[in-house]
């Protein structure tokens, strides 16, 4: 299994910071990945680094995916509207479907425009807030050990990705018409 390639270059000088935070996000999950594949599976000390790994990409994807689409919305956003809009940014990473919409909704972009599979960002969202959970220590100190398909984990990451890409697409289109 492999990170997305991104195949997006934008013509817009507005999302050149939106399109760098995507590519080294994903250049950042490649290298993260080298890792998981190097670490040996030789006892249960190996697993909970492979399993914190596959957590730690999970998570940074999400975060990409943020940073992606609050950078856009910051470049492009007095260009397209021709007024200043109310945008509060926030400093938590989206975690859910209406997160998304509130972000994507500043820029007129529905949700249907840039994602095929509603019901597979919900599951991604609901995944990611388990994750947040389990990571939650107890007050014994001990930490819930995770047991996630890296298989599972890759296609999340993978989808991600390629939300952000769409999403820049769509802005980079209108950015150009608007032109």
């Amino acid at each position: 299994m492999t990170i997305y390639k991104i195949s997006y270059c934008t013509n817009s000088r507005l999302l050149e910071k939106s399109a760098q935070i995507l590519r080294e996000c994903a250049l950042t999950l490649t290298s993260l990945l080298k890792v998981y594949s190097d670490i040996k599976r030789d006892s249960i000390f190996d697993h909970v680094r492979r399993q914190d790994l596959l957590t730690a990409m999970f998570s940074y994807s999400i975060a990409g995916l943020d940073s992606v689409l609050k950078q856009a919305l910051r470049d492009s956003l007095m260009h397209i509207s021709q007024q200043k809009l109310e945008y509060e940014s926030g400093t938590d990473c989206i975690q859910s479907r209406e997160e998304f919409i509130k972000i994507t909704s500043q820029l007129d972009v529905s949700i249907e425009m840039i994602v095929d599979d509603i019901p597979r960002l919900d599951k991604i969202f609901a995944h990611q807030n388990k994750i947040l959970q389990e990571t939650d220590l107890t007050f014994e100190g001990s930490q819930v050990i995770n047991n996630h398909s890296k298989e599972e984990i890759i296609n999340a990451i993978n989808y991600l990705i390629e939300i952000a890409e769409n999403f820049l697409k769509e802005i980079d289109r209108r950015l150009k018409v608007a032109a």
